[in-house]
């Protein structure tokens, strides 16, 4: 059950324990936290704590970029051989023969 406490002034919901404030209502925390988040341990929370390269309340999204995939790896993206960087954000290509980076979409210009 809901138990509201006047907390100065106002009415917060606390929860018993193994119960969860979910919206100021007391319920079971269903969350299934995917590639290796841990449930908050948190009576007024009922959500994941996702590793780096993960998001979402369940941890299933990827904040990889430029082609990056999220693999085994919680803190560090697989990024494609021309990017690099946590995220994949950093275009670390090197051009030949005296060419140049256009790193807005990591490419080589001929000279």
């Amino acid at each position: 059950g809901t138990v509201l406490v006047a907390n100065d002034r106002e009415c917060v919901t606390e929860c018993p324990t193994g119960l969860y404030n979910v919206s100021g209502v007391c319920e079971n925390c269903t969350i299934s936290c995917e590639n290796g988040g841990t449930l908050v341990s948190d009576p007024n929370t009922c959500e994941c704590q996702c590793g780096t390269v993960y998001n979402g309340s369940d941890c299933s999204g990827c904040k990889c970029e430029n082609g990056g995939t999220c693999g085994g790896n919680s803190e560090q993206c697989d990024c494609p051989s021309d990017y690099s960087g946590v995220f994949c954000e950093t275009c670390s290509k090197e051009c030949q023969n005296g060419g140049t980076l256009n790193s807005g979409d990591c490419s080589c210009m001929c000279p």
